[in-house]
């Protein structure tokens, strides 16, 4: 018998108490069933397929150990490892069954990562488990919580493995795995790894706001800027002068001290203007209107001397009424313009305001958003200590039943032995008695026949007649009703 086949038969030895001991081993059986599929591993003239075959059909303490005996020593080459993990991943035939695959190839991404470290990169095999495991992570809590105990227990290494020969359709459970994992990668202790993933695989995209912006672009967004603001201030100036207008303008069919109180009213509101703003635009409207004061004097000027120089056609209260109500049309643009300058600061300030309250609308609403996902966070949270705790009372209960039945089984060991040792000796007195019996059969047989054999002796020599041969048969009788008496049968009776 090969070394090979030796191996096989104790594995099968194992492996039949696994399965009557409901897919348990104790741990000196599970450390022995590892070392054996080791040894298989090195062993002359082995199929990877067969080393899969013990893996996949044992327990996954025993695929943990295994992987981490095998490559504690680097002793083997990575591609025949990656023979191996392919024979094993093919041994998946069973949907029912696939999901125990996952906890299996946990250990052996983990224990591979763990000991070979930068030379596990390059793996080809590798990503093809953390693929599967991801497949079952995006179905099922336990099967994430395994996921994540895989990025923890390897330090995100997983995310630095080659996928490029893996279609992309088969790399979205492990981005949608990590995403209900980690909804905020910032926050993640291996974020780098995680985004430069995402950014060579497709799923994360550079944003603009990173780009650089050229600089005839700000100058073009600027004077977009500057020309999307205009209209709004001239808006604001051709609404509010036609109501100053109304409120200014004198009527021309009424007398003419009603014209004189219109201006010395103007002529008030004026003051109040000028004394109110002390900003730099009020005093820029300021100087305008002393501007225009000049050359309204000197326009006067101008007039009167022609209206001299000219003939008189009008009537001179038709010229002071024309003079008063040139004056005052002027007047009314000035007391507009100082007006419109000091209202813009305020219409600006407005909507800079209108832009805060805008901003902290959004806000709210984002704040809004974020409460319902925290309130969605807590019950999700809630609901898993729920879980928590019914899988920690179902534990201790299996614990509980589990130091039960280990009584048990210390009672009926004991009873066992005590059952043992009654019939050792039970077998004792019976092998005694059986000896007395045969003893004492012996001692009466021997006392018997000493008796006949002395008869015999008579006639051992004797001549043949008819009275030796009746003395020899009576013998012959008596010897066979001695074995009689002693229970012995030689009638050949059943």
């Amino acid at each position: 018998m090969d070394k090979l086949t030796e191996i096989k038969e104790k594995l099968n030895v194992i492996y039949k108490e696994y399965k009557d001991n409901k897919s348990q081993l104790n741990g000196e059986k599970t450390k022995m069933a590892a070392k054996l599929i080791v040894e298989m591993t090195f062993s002359d003239n082995v199929n990877p397929s067969d080393v899969a075959a013990e893996l996949s059909r044992f327990s996954a303490n025993i695929v943990d150990i295994y992987f981490d005996t095998l490559t504690k020593s680097v002793s083997i080459p990575l591609e025949v490892l990656d023979e191996v993990l392919k024979e094993f991943i093919l041994t998946d035939k069973d949907v029912k069954k696939s999901q125990h695959y996952v906890q299996k190839f946990v250990f052996a991404v983990t224990e591979i990562m763990k000991n070979y470290k930068d030379k596990a990169l390059k793996s080809t095999q590798l990503p093809r488990l953390v693929i599967f495991i991801a497949k079952f992570a995006v179905k099922s809590d336990v099967n994430k919580k395994k996921y994540m105990m895989l990025i923890n227990s390897t330090m995100g290494e997983i995310f630095r493995l080659d996928y490029t020969d893996i279609k992309k359709n088969s790399l979205v459970n492990v981005w949608n795995a990590t995403n209900s994992l980690f909804p905020d990668l910032s926050k993640v202790k291996y974020e780098s790894l995680v985004t430069d993933w995402g950014k060579k695989y497709g799923f994360i995209t550079p944003s603009k706001s990173e780009e650089p912006v050229p600089t005839d672009n700000k100058v073009k967004i600027e004077e977009s800027v500057v020309a999307k603001e205009t209209p709004k201030e001239e808006v604001s100036l051709a609404v509010q002068s036609p109501v100053k207008t109304e409120n200014v303008s004198p009527n021309p069919k009424k007398e003419e001290p009603k014209a004189h109180v219109t201006d010395t009213a103007a002529s008030e509101k004026e003051d109040k203007l000028t004394s109110v703003p002390e900003s730099p635009k009020a005093d820029a409207s300021a100087e305008k209107t002393v501007a225009n004061d000049d050359e309204k004097a000197s326009t006067n000027t101008s007039e009167v001397a022609a209206s001299e120089k000219a003939p008189a056609k009008k009537s001179s209260v038709q010229v002071l009424y024309e003079r008063l109500k040139r004056d005052m049309d002027k007047e009314q643009e000035a007391i507009i313009t100082a007006f419109t300058d000091m209202i813009t600061p305020v219409g600006k300030a407005f909507e800079s305001i209108q832009g805060e309250i805008s901003k902290s609308r959004e806000i709210g609403a984002e704040n809004v958003s974020l409460k319902a996902k925290i309130a969605d966070l807590e019950r999700q949270l809630s609901e898993q200590r729920d879980r928590f705790q019914t899988v920690n009372q179902s534990l201790m209960a299996a614990r509980t039943e589990n130091e039960e039945l280990k009584i048990k089984v210390a009672a009926l060991e004991s009873q066992n032995a005590e059952l043992d040792s009654k019939l050792n000796d039970a077998y004792a007195i019976n092998s005694r008695e059986s000896s007395l019996e045969a003893e004492k059969i012996r001692l009466e047989l021997k006392k018997a026949f000493a008796f006949l054999y002395e008869d015999w002796l008579e006639y051992e020599f004797s001549d043949v007649s008819e009275d030796n041969y009746e003395s020899l048969q009576a013998i012959i009788k008596k010897i066979f009703r001695s074995l009689e008496r002693n229970g012995i049968d030689f009638k050949g009776n059943n």
